[in-house]
């Protein structure tokens, strides 16, 4: 279990490191993989709910950088700007990314990128209850479990 805590940690501060939608696609991808991987092989509920962890982190990165992304109010959508590298202004922060190209260039469709700001704005102090509760019953938890928790919380419909 400690091993399987590092490289939580470790995610978690690759994630809070990525400046791109792409880095941070590619860790969620990775985590799919990892928790594809567990399932496959039996690896036990324990290392799939944190490949698990992983994946709903994120998800919720993504999400949170779609919510800041840039919407055109008029006119036709960015197409110039290359929506998963973030450019980075003078004063060292990245620039907000056209929120059209960004979905685009990910290959999501709106639905999923609406889903991963539902999850997104679920406080963290209240992400991380959700989490702990769930590796303490030691039960196998999934991204849709978590997706209706966040939808209940906005008061939404599944989608």
């Amino acid at each position: 279990m400690t091993g399987q805590l590092a490289k939580l940690s470790q995610a978690v501060q690759l994630l809070a490191e990525s400046k791109t939608l792409s880095e941070v696609q590619n860790i969620k991808d990775l985590a799919e993989a990892a928790r594809q991987y567990a399932k496959a092989l039996n690896l036990g509920t324990e290392s799939l709910n944190y490949a698990t962890e992983i994946k709903l982190r994120a998800e919720r990165r993504l999400g949170e950088m779609l919510l800041q992304a840039e919407r055109n109010q008029r006119g036709r959508p960015a197409k110039e700007i290359p929506a998963t590298r973030a450019a980075i202004s003078q004063d060292g922060q990245a620039a907000p990314i056209p929120y059209v190209p960004a979905v685009k260039e990910l290959g999501i469709s709106e639905r999923t990128a609406r889903r991963w700001q539902t999850e997104a704005k679920v406080p963290e102090r209240q992400f991380n209850d959700w989490i702990s509760e769930k590796h303490d019953t030691g039960e196998e938890f999934t991204p849709t479990e978590f997706r209706r928790f966040a939808q209940q919380l906005e008061g939404g419909a599944a989608t």
